[in-house]
């Protein structure tokens, strides 16, 4: 499958090309790059001058766009190789299809008020605001499995753009006064909208349940979330965005982001109910205990992700129950996979 099949940004279909080209260049100007450019070019007298060039600033010029080309091409390589480790690391997966993911949180500063970030970040790109600026996503590129999706947050969660914010907090779960805050998760390549498609959508929503039910997703603010979007539909029990170029995204699940061990489990879990959503949904639709979350993993432990998932599980369900309310900063310094 074709890396280019995931979109996380939304839009329409027609607008794809000026987004993607707008996502690349975001990416591009909040990259390493462009401060080894900004140092380079603050050393001579890059400007722009309506009289044509000499000779000698032909040559100049030539050599800075070299430099430029020759840094784009390393930055290209060292994450190409970045993406091969992760992918080794991930190991085997049930799955064909790519996953990704958009989960939403706030920055807060002292008094506890969201502070805005309409004016500070970009609105596309890896790291993006949403609702007027007032909520922040990270959209990682999508991957075969969650352990890459996990490593890739981590990394965009410790990018400078973050940490200039200068806030207190970035606070995640489900609702923040007014906010209420997504989990988001796209599915790829297999949005058929056929019998086994809306399967797969109610067998999301069967791991979503027990998970607010175990409090491993926060259960009150859950609950406050689904009741403060009613009138939107937002939140509810099968919330879909079907994607012009063909993947769908899960918009039920409140924002797992508060800690990452909960954001490798609704992505493992998710991914395994659209893997096999007959069998998770009499496995769990009517499940309410930790131990029948257990078993219906323990099916699936040849797939790498499950593996590690159960070693998480071996450590107890009030291991997995995380208070949102906290700066998940410090969270994410480890992993804990």
């Amino acid at each position: 499958m074709p890396d280019s099949f995931f979109n996380p940004f939304d839009g329409l279909a027609a607008q794809q090309g000026q987004q993607q080209a707008a996502q690349q260049q975001q990416v591009f100007y909040s990259s390493p790059i462009q401060q080894a450019m900004s140092e380079l070019f603050s050393h001579g007298s890059f400007v722009y001058k309506p009289t044509p060039l000499t000779p000698e600033q032909e040559v100049q010029r030539a050599r800075r766009n070299e430099a430029f080309y020759r840094m784009a091409r390393l930055e290209r390589e060292r994450e190409v190789e970045q993406e091969k480790i992760e992918e080794a690391e991930e190991g085997v997966v049930l799955n064909t299809f790519l996953i990704g993911c958009d989960p939403e949180f706030v920055a807060l500063d002292g008094a506890n008020h969201v502070i805005n970030v309409g004016h500070t970040l970009q609105h596309i790109g890896e790291i993006g605001w949403d609702h007027s600026g007032n909520v922040i996503e990270v959209r990682p590129k999508p991957a075969k499995g969650a352990f890459a999706l996990v490593r890739r947050m981590q990394k965009l969660l410790k990018d400078p753009r973050l940490e200039g914010l200068g806030c207190a907090k970035l606070r995640a779960g489900a609702y923040v006064p007014p906010y209420l805050l997504g989990g988001h998760i796209h599915i790829g390549g297999v949005c058929s909208r056929d019998q086994e498609h809306l399967n797969r959508i109610t067998a999301m929503d069967a791991v979503t349940r027990l998970l607010e039910h175990l409090d491993i997703l926060p259960t009150k603010e859950c609950i406050e979330r689904r009741k403060k979007g009613a009138d939107a539909g937002y939140g509810k029990f099968g919330a879909v965005r079907y994607k012009a170029d063909g993947h769908f995204e899960y918009r039920t699940m409140a924002s797992w982001l508060h800690d990452p061990r909960v954001a490798y489990i609704c992505l493992t879990a998710a991914k395994l109910a659209a893997v096999a959503p007959i069998e998770t949904r009499t496995a769990l639709e009517k499940a309410t205990s930790f131990a029948a979350l257990q078993t219906w993993a323990e099916n699936y432990k040849k797939d790498d992700n499950v593996k590690r998932m159960l070693r998480l599980f071996e450590k107890g369900h009030r291991s997995l129950v995380k208070d949102p309310d906290v700066d998940f900063r410090g969270r994410w310094e480890t992993l804990g996979l």
